[in-house]
């Protein structure tokens, strides 16, 4: 009887302290160019070149930072990047990026899903 419950003690105390260390997995997207692969996470933006096999921080955008980023979807040569920052249209082959305003500039976070068969 008292093995049982120092066993169900210590279930109790170091199953939420154990849970409270565990740190999340990782979790990348890779997207594909001919020349380039895309590296995401939810705080990086990483471009590596096929041709220098060098690993680069690609800046979204140089005004507002941005800490945060949600989810990222591939949709015709086109990165669309939902930040804490807002919307963002990433080229794939230019690499350039624009803000995608909404009314009132509000900004809107979360899951992106690209449906265009409508």
């Amino acid at each position: 009887m008292y093995t049982r419950k120092f066993h169900l003690l210590i279930s109790f105390l170091l199953i939420p302290f154990t849970l409270s260390w565990a740190q999340p997995a990782l979790k990348w997207r890779v997207y594909k160019t001919s020349s380039n692969c895309w590296l995401a996470s939810s705080s990086d933006l990483l471009l590596f070149s096929s041709a220098s096999h060098t690993i680069r921080p690609m800046t979204i955008d140089p005004v507002r930072k941005i800490s945060l980023i949600a989810d990222i979807v591939e949709y015709e040569g086109y990165l669309f990047v939902s930040t804490d920052a807002g919307l963002y249209k990433i080229d794939m082959t230019t690499q350039g990026s624009e803000r995608v305003a909404f009314p009132d500039d509000k900004i809107i976070m979360g899951k992106i899903s690209v449906d265009m068969d409508y």
